[in-house]
């Protein structure tokens, strides 16, 4: 983590570990694995899919300590091992 976002204590959603993610309110260990997992096989997250898999909205409270910068390894993670489904039968 970068000093700039640690000062800030920004949860970086696309990059951090599931120790980090934890602390998002309402998030444990068992869906911060998850969130890892999800990220990894399918790409970046945005705001709309954390609320969804956190099954609430957050509050701009909240929001002010998320860092929802795409991490391009998982772009290019995702596409490389096929997960687009863009493809002509």
């Amino acid at each position: 983590m970068s000093s700039r976002n640690m000062s800030l204590g920004l949860v970086r959603v696309n990059f951090d570990p599931p120790q980090t993610l934890m602390l998002i309110s309402g998030l444990g260990p068992k869906l911060a694995r998850i969130i890892v997992h999800l990220r990894q096989e399918s790409g970046n997250l945005d705001l709309d899919t954390l609320e969804v898999l956190i099954r609430r909205p957050l509050s701009v409270r909240e929001l002010d300590q998320l860092d929802f910068t795409e991490n391009p390894m998982l772009a290019t993670a995702s596409q490389a091992s096929g997960t687009d489904d863009d493809y002509i039968d």
